[in-house]
């Protein structure tokens, strides 16, 4: 019984990882079109970026929209030191 519930927890281990790997390749592309340094900046610009698409959108794709944006949002916050860090290397 006990190894079910490993396998459990390596599953929902291995999910976290794949959803941040996820998150860190996309924040990644939106640098790429940011032209700024600054952090503020670039959450504001994640933010206006993403109310355009929710703006369009209805239903469950507004809601997915809502929920990838706030995510992104989330994990920015969490890794503001590396994201700053990387802001500054981007051109």
């Amino acid at each position: 019984m006990q190894a079910g519930c490993q396998r459990f927890e390596s599953a929902i281990l291995h999910s976290k990882y794949l959803k941040t790997l996820m998150y860190s390749e996309y924040v990644k592309e939106l640098m790429k079109g940011f032209g700024g340094k600054d952090f503020e900046d670039f959450a504001a610009y994640i933010y206006v970026r993403f109310s355009k698409e929710i703006d369009g959108s209805k239903g469950k794709r507004k809601d997915k929209y809502i929920k990838i944006r706030n995510s992104i949002l989330k994990y920015i916050a969490a890794n503001r030191v590396a994201v700053s860090a990387e802001l500054r290397k981007v051109k």
